[in-house]
């Protein structure tokens, strides 16, 4: 081993950008680990509660299709139809 100043700086240089490197991957795959695992959670929770809150509307559509029951709302280009 030298005892050369710049050697031990370069040695610990790397070290150090070891270190961010192992823990910046660690971090994203915790990251995309996690995105995955709750992008689908959310997914299915959000289609369930569309769902839920549709049903009423589906039902009055099926009841009478040419009533215009969204154009009393008075919300212009919030609805989709």
């Amino acid at each position: 081993m030298r005892n050369d100043p710049f050697a031990q700086r370069s040695i610990r240089w790397r070290m150090f950008v070891l270190f961010c490197a192992t823990a910046g991957a660690l971090l994203a795959v915790c990251y995309a680990g996690f995105y995955l695992l709750f992008e689908r959670v959310v997914r299915e929770q959000l289609d369930r509660r569309l769902g839920e809150v549709a049903a009423p509307i589906i039902a009055d559509l099926v009841l009478d299709p040419e009533e215009k029951d969204v154009d009393l709302l008075d919300i212009p280009d919030e609805y989709f139809e």
